[in-house]
């Protein structure tokens, strides 16, 4: 039930014309939140989110009405609750990442999606809507503005939208005790539902670990000089966390987050603030449910040490979530069965199925894909060489 423009489906029925004492606004929702939370709109005017039922002259019993039903919807029969956020130029891949997901699960319809949308298009959002009725899954866009992020550093394919994960804990209803925050650029290849019921063992958040970074030995060595990080700990990868709300809360990590990306211009943006302040404390997640490039390819920095390269090897062999993170995105290219077949499956199966593909970046043409092909076939080499 995303978008709030889904009055033409309510047969005979506009929103206005219902009783608008019952109808929850973004303003009533906002309204609890502005004073925590910066990636708001100031004055909201559109209804939060409403899904009729077709052919009928009532709305659906699960129309929102207040916050508490956003609440019991996210809570009750144990749903799994979701969050991306994107803007008007990743919607349609977040979209295709949530239908991978809904694909590989079992109980699809256990899902809620919030979408933490900025200045995403109605239209856009109704496509959104209409590629994941299939499947059951209830999906909830939370806009968010411009407002605060000014002062936040971004630089080539980070937008201002990757920083709303910063904010999720005031973003999402407070009886949402817990989320699973996945990228917009991320095909699933199992059911999430395993990643779900992992015990975070009392930690705020759970998260894999960046061979990128952590196997590089330049980005290792800026790393541990820009967090006080030692050859002990961990960096992590931002683009697959299960978070612990409730902990967040408590703690105002979300306050203490935006603080420090307001005041740091960070080389990896909301990635190193999220390391920074959770420094040694966040639970490891299975390397499988966050498989990056450096993994994927088998890149010989993570080969050199023998224990990350029979994890990475392990991960690679059972991927769960495999992230397109960096430069190559797989609607930049056409379908090549060994490189983007899952976003392309999806794809076909979504409302964005008639969009004009591929979709190239102007701004790399030089990016050609046989290379990332030729580092496919190589890292097949080197697993069945390892294994």
């Amino acid at each position: 039930m995303i978008g709030a423009g889904h009055n033409a489906r309510c047969k005979g029925i506009s929103i206005r014309e219902m009783d608008e004492s019952c109808l929850f606004t973004q303003d009533d929702y906002m309204c609890k939140i502005a004073d925590s939370c910066s990636f708001v709109y100031e004055q909201p005017t559109r209804i939060f989110s409403v899904r009729c039922n077709r052919f009928e002259n009532v709305c659906h019993s699960s129309m929102i009405r207040s916050l508490e039903d956003i609440m019991q919807v996210s809570t009750q029969n144990d749903h799994m609750c979701i969050a991306m956020a994107a803007d008007a130029s990743y919607a349609q891949h977040a979209a295709i990442a949530m239908i991978s997901i809904l694909q590989h699960m079992k109980h699809p319809e256990q899902v809620v999606f919030y979408f933490l949308a900025d200045n995403v298009p109605e239209n856009i959002l109704v496509k959104v809507d209409d590629s994941l009725a299939q499947f059951g899954a209830k999906t909830y866009a939370i806009p968010f503005s411009e407002a605060g992020k000014q002062s936040l550093y971004t630089s080539g394919h980070i937008s201002l939208a990757a920083y709303a994960r910063l904010s999720i804990a005031e973003l999402l209803p407070r009886d949402v005790s817990k989320v699973l925050y996945v990228d917009c650029d991320i095909v699933a290849q199992a059911d999430i539902e395993e990643l779900w019921r992992m015990d975070l063992h009392g930690y705020p958040v759970g998260a894999v670990k960046d061979f990128g970074i952590m196997c590089s030995h330049k980005s290792w060595t800026q790393k541990k000089s820009l967090m006080a990080l030692d050859d002990t700990m961990a960096y992590f990868n931002s683009g697959v966390m299960l978070i612990d709300l409730n902990q967040w809360r408590e703690h105002h990590y979300g306050k203490k987050l935006l603080e420090l990306a307001q005041t740091t211009q960070f080389p990896h943006h909301d990635q190193d603030t999220l390391n920074k302040i959770f420094l040694n404390d966040w639970w490891q997640l299975p390397m499988r449910w966050n498989v990056i490039p450096p993994v994927w390819y088998l890149f010989l920095k993570v080969l050199r040490h023998k224990a990350r390269r029979d994890e990475a090897i392990e991960a690679r062999r059972n991927i769960a979530i495999l992230h397109y993170a960096g430069g190559y995105k797989p609607w930049e290219y056409r379908c090549y069965p060994e490189f983007n077949a899952e976003y392309y499956r999806a794809l076909s199966q979504s409302a964005f199925r008639d969009v004009p593909m591929p979709q190239p970046n102007l701004k790399r043409k030089d990016r050609s894909i046989r290379r990332q092909l030729r580092r496919l076939k190589l890292a097949e080499f080197w697993q069945r060489i390892f294994s």
